[in-house]
Order: structure tokens, then C-alpha cells, then sequence
């Protein structure tokens, strides 16, 4: 695991042994763990504010012009560029209560399938691969521990292999370090983040917030040569244009 400063580290399997010696079966326990729960959650804030303060205008601002791809589901398979599924639902770098929606887009169709997945071969859930276009201006590159370590932030914090922000959101009800990461991003005006895919070494993934796109940015569906592939999306929804 990965963890946004030492101090946290110490936190996490100090709860862990707690957990392990926690029984429902004693009802004085569970009052000591509803307490103990909430020192924890109020000591765990306060160190991701202290992580949060590092943050700085030291950033690493690139142009984005790439094609990617994306593993949408059956729900979305008509408006493969919607945000109502990143609404009320938390992923690592949004939390489900946050009023910037959001898009995840990778390298590869392999590594589109490692990250909804859960395994390579089979999409789960089952959904379509489609490919984009997306041409965007002020994105923020958080892909190496460089450019992390030039804008402040704690590039072990974001690598977040076992899915940390998971548990935090489960057991401790709060953000995670990589989702407060993600509001402050949206919040100073980034249209997306570039950062490392913990599914692949060697990939790398895009999140965009398109209340933030530019008037110049553009992200709009490919057929691949293959019209037909696409012609069940409505041209209104092929395309996502900036207005800022």
C-alpha cells in the first residue's frame, strides 16, 4: 500500500489491529469503536489537510492532444460521454458528494479493461470500447513523482494500488487524499489530470472535469473508420465542446 505521509501509514494498521480485536458481540465494544472511529476520522483529516496545504502554483501544465479510450456500460451505451454516471458515485479522484463531474479515459483497450476490471478478457460490467478524440489545453500532468513533488502533492498518496480511497470512503464516511486532490484540481480551473495507471506500470490515464473544458478544448467519439459503429449515438452526443 501507499500512503499520503508516514503518519498516516501508522494510522491505517493501527486501525487494522483495532478491527482484528473488535467484536459486535460486546456492546461496550462497539461503543469504544464508534469512538475510537471518530478520533481516527478527525486525525485522518486533519494530516490530508496538512498533505493539502503542501499544494502550490509550481504545476506542470500541459497540452493534451491524444486519442483514448474508454469502457462504457450498457446504461450509457447511447452517450458514451455523459457524466451523470460519475454523480453520486465516488472514484479515486471524486468524491460522490462533489460538484464536479467527471470522465476517466486511458492509453489502451487492454488497460481500459484492467481498470474496470477485475481481469483482461472479459469487460466486467459488460459495456463497449470506444475511442476519442480529446484536444484540451490546461491539463494538469501528475503522471510522474517530478511533476507531483513541483506542485506540492504526495505523488505515494495518489498511487493508490489496493484502492485505499475505497475503505476511507466506506469505513471512515470522509475523502480520501487523492479525492481532495481531485477538488482542488477542479477548483483551480484544470480541465483534466494526467496520472499513473495503478493497473499497468507503464500507462498512463486521463481524468477530465468538463465544467472546466475551454472554448478551444474539444473530446468527441471515433468510429474507427466504421460509422456504423457509432451510429446509434445521436450527434449532440458525439462531441463535448468547452465554454469557458
Amino acid at each position: 500500500m501507499n500512503f499520503p505521509s508516514k503518519e498516516i501509514e501508522e494510522q491505517y494498521f493501527e486501525l487494522f489491529e483495532f478491527l482484528k480485536k473488535f467484536s459486535l458481540n460486546s456492546i461496550q465494544n462497539e461503543k469504544n469503536f464508534k469512538v475510537y472511529l471518530q478520533k481516527f476520522t478527525a486525525n485522518y483529516k486533519r494530516i490530508v489537510k496538512n498533505e493539502l496545504d503542501k499544494f502550490n502554483n509550481n504545476f506542470e501544465v500541459i497540452n493534451f492532444n491524444k486519442n483514448m479510450c474508454r469502457l462504457v456500460g450498457r446504461f450509457f451505451d447511447s452517450s458514451p460521454l455523459s457524466v451523470l454516471g460519475s454523480r453520486g458515485r465516488s472514484s479515486r479522484y471524486h468524491y460522490k458528494s462533489d460538484e464536479h463531474d467527471c470522465i476517466y479515459f486511458t492509453e489502451s483497450e487492454t488497460v481500459a479493461l484492467k481498470e474496470c476490471n477485475r481481469g483482461i478478457l472479459t469487460p466486467s460490467p459488460p459495456g463497449t470500447l470506444y475511442w476519442f478524440q480529446l484536444s484540451l489545453r490546461n491539463v494538469l500532468d501528475l503522471s510522474t513523482k517530478k511533476s507531483c513533488v513541483k506542485a506540492g502533492i504526495n505523488y505515494s498518496g495518489i498511487i493508490d494500488k489496493e484502492h485505499e480511497w475505497r475503505m476511507i470512503n466506506a469505513i471512515l464516511n470522509t475523502k480520501s487524499y487523492s479525492q481532495e486532490i481531485g477538488k482542488l484540481v477542479y477548483e483551480n480551473g484544470f480541465e483534466g489530470i494526467l496520472y499513473r495507471s495503478i493497473k499497468d506500470d507503464g500507462a498512463k490515464n486521463l481524468v477530465i472535469f468538463p465544467k472546466n473544458m475551454l472554448k478551444d478544448s474539444l473530446v468527441a467519439v471515433l468510429d474507427g473508420g466504421q460509422p456504423d459503429y457509432i451510429s446509434h449515438i445521436s450527434p449532440e452526443d458525439r462531441i463535448l465542446n468547452g465554454y469557458i
